[in-house]
């Protein structure tokens, strides 16, 4: 797991909870949003520290609080998903006293992939807490939460980690640099999810092979050699989408000499080349045409004759409006 810790502490997310803590206004239950359920779990566990011990934990506690053993912080979710029978235990466990502290703190991960039936037994607890039990909610989408449990909930949505903001901690985590700066430009904001790709092989090589369809697709006889490269067993298609899209925003870029813009940034010389085979209409239809391959992939598609289609689409989109 990456340390979230400095990246968390600039967030205005952590700074109003500060205020919360301050003004002594925190709340008995938060919930916590983000698609990084691991960034959710940092900023949980600081918000754990600010309840039960204010802003100069102790080294005991912090150790605890670490590895997961602190007895009065119990954590739903990190294992398994939480069933209604863990609702039960919570709800019947908030009566027993803090074992080492004045308070304690349940964090529920994942919380919004709890049944209807695991939430509604949390409800009377959460509307009604005893004084010492405090709840943080982790979620990636809240709509999937009861509208009873969104009312009982002071929500925090957690802002994602800039992609230099990444980088350094993928960097911190022993990533070699490149690979981090691709890691962190094309995970939309998690780090987790840049922390996965960065020590996958077949990611990098999946990277450098859409670069080098950009450059090298010009005609139908190409797509035949792509096809080839993005249908083995290890192709990831979001992953293959979300490099198409960051590549092609960055050649408008490019195109426009916004160069402050570009993500890729240490592909600039590789971008300037390939920007000169494109417009920007070109670029703003292959951009569409990533939107519609991710709505065919709700509706649970074949991706392998999509792609094919996809590909004939990028290079008739390309010939079409070639400079």
């Amino acid at each position: 797991m990456l340390d979230y810790t400095n990246v968390i502490r600039l967030k205005n997310s952590y700074k109003n909870v500060l205020v919360d803590y301050e003004k002594q206004r925190l709340a008995h239950t938060y919930l916590l949003e983000n698609k990084d359920m691991d960034l959710c779990f940092c900023f949980a566990k600081f918000l754990s520290c600010l309840i039960i011990k204010g802003k100069n934990p102790d080294d005991v506690f912090m150790g605890k609080l670490e590895k997961n053993i602190h007895p009065d912080i119990k954590i739903f979710g990190l294992e398994k998903k939480i069933m209604a029978d863990d609702a039960s235990n919570i709800v019947s466990d908030v009566y027993v006293m803090p074992f080492e502290e004045d308070r304690k703190v349940y964090i529920l991960l994942y919380a919004d992939s709890m049944t209807n039936e695991s939430q509604n037994k949390l409800l009377k607890t959460l509307e009604e807490p005893p004084e010492s039990a405090y709840f943080v909610l982790c979620a990636k989408n809240e709509k999937t939460l009861l509208q009873t449990i969104l009312s009982r909930s002071k929500k925090i949505e957690l802002e994602d980690p800039t992609s230099d903001e990444i980088k350094d901690m993928l960097v911190s985590s022993n990533i070699e640099n490149v690979t981090a700066q691709i890691a962190s430009v094309i995970c939309g904001g998690d780090a987790s999810k840049a922390f996965t790709m960065s020590g996958n092989v077949s990611f990098i090589k999946l990277y450098n092979n859409v670069f080098e369809m950009f450059g090298e697709m010009n005609s139908s006889k190409d797509v035949l050699k792509f096809v080839s490269k993005f249908t083995l067993k290890e192709f990831d298609v979001l992953e293959f989408l979300s490099i198409v899209e960051t590549i092609a925003r960055d050649l408008v870029y490019t195109i426009a000499k916004t160069d402050k813009l570009i993500q890729n940034k240490h592909r600039i010389a590789d971008l300037q080349i390939i920007s000169k085979s494109f417009t920007v209409e070109a670029l703003t239809k292959i951009l569409k045409e990533c939107f519609d391959f991710r709505e065919a992939l709700y509706y649970n598609v074949s991706i392998t004759p999509a792609l094919d289609e996809f590909l004939l689409k990028f290079v008739e989109v390309k010939v079409k409006c070639k400079k």
